[in-house]
């Protein structure tokens, strides 16, 4: 018959710190006792400096080893340590928008009525970074919605839903920092700028994998590369998932006060013509098919070819920032047909 040592081990480590902290109190009451006493012989001349200054030498290092020993039974610098940096890597950060939208509208019957409606838009979560790994977790309020985390304020006084906005990991290798990758539902890997609607909304935040690269070649020149694995939908009856591959590259330099920014981008959307993604039909406005065994299924497969640029800069002490953006869809049923957007 075995017996396990868990409590007795427990105990221990329990004794050895009750013991520990009591010879440190002890310690504690004890030395200014004795320095007084050493004091006083010191100074009436019944011991001499060098014997004063061994004792007192003594006593440091009792207190010195005592407080080792206690440090060390209640886990030691390193585990304090380790706890700190860990707390230290977590930062929270949300925000809390409230609006009042109003619609007013011309026309007949209900397109014609002016509307007023009252939001919210709520998100939270943390950042944690540990050591070569950032981990994000960010909630926000809203539907499932890819493209608002807004929600109206409506129903009665019901309960508002809370979604999963972000979840993803982020793998910055010390050996190697020019790379990142990532993998979950992330931040848009793509560089943007304020002219982003014409290609992405901001609010959305693709599922999948990414990985960025950076290279400084001067002091004011770098090189960028992005590329993306997302997913749209996966198909449950046949092999033909819906994805989006995203390829991106480009340059920045700073020019004195200045700051250009290149870009060149194509996205490959595959297997559009298998099914749905997800979405709503009357949320679309691209054409579809009503094809009996692919109803809502996308009539072409979406090539984009992405062109955008910035250039900042001051003028009379007041920054300037202009921006361009153009998208070309290579792909079109009707032939030598491009969708040109900017």
């Amino acid at each position: 018959m075995g017996l396990s040592h868990a409590p007795l081990l427990r105990l221990n480590c329990r004794s050895a710190t009750v013991l520990a902290l009591t010879a440190l109190i002890v310690c504690l009451v004890r030395t200014p006792v004795e320095a007084a006493l050493e004091d006083i012989l010191y100074e009436s001349g019944r011991i001499t400096k060098e014997e004063w200054l061994k004792a007192k030498a003594d006593r440091e290092q009792e207190e010195a080893r005592l407080e080792r020993r206690l440090r060390e039974s209640m886990g030691g610098d390193k585990a304090r340590d380790t706890k700190k940096k860990w707390v230290d890597s977590v930062v929270w950060s949300g925000d809390l928008r409230l609006r009042q939208g109003q619609f007013w509208r011309y026309g007949t019957g209900a397109v014609g009525n002016d509307r007023s409606r009252q939001r919210f838009r709520l998100r939270f979560g943390p950042t944690i970074k540990m050591q070569d790994f950032k981990l994000e977790i960010r909630l926000a309020s809203g539907s499932d919605s890819q493209v608002s985390t807004n929600q109206s304020f409506d129903e009665s006084f019901s309960s508002k839903p809370i979604q999963i906005d972000r979840v993803y990991v982020a793998w910055n290798p010390g050996f190697y920092k020019p790379v990142t990758l990532t993998g979950g539902k992330m931040r848009n890997p793509f560089k943007n700028n304020y002219t982003r609607d014409v290609l992405f909304d901001s609010d959305v935040t693709p599922e999948g994998l990414a990985e960025a690269f950076r290279w400084r070649v001067y002091q004011s020149m770098s090189l960028f590369a992005n590329f993306g694995q997302f997913v749209l939908n996966e198909e449950e009856t046949e092999e033909r998932d819906q994805w989006l591959f995203g390829y991106e590259g480009g340059f920045e330099a700073k020019l004195v006060n200045s700051k250009l920014r290149l870009a060149v981008g194509f996205y490959d959307a595959i297997n559009l013509d298998a099914g749905g993604i997800n979405e709503p039909t009357f949320q679309q406005f691209n054409s579809r098919t009503t094809a009996q065994d692919k109803t809502a299924a996308y009539v072409n497969d979406y090539n984009v070819l992405n062109l955008n640029g910035s250039f900042a800069t001051e003028v009379a002490g007041l920054p300037v920032n202009i921006q361009a953006r153009c998208c070309v869809q290579l792909m079109n049923q009707a032939p030598d047909c491009h969708e040109v957007s900017y």
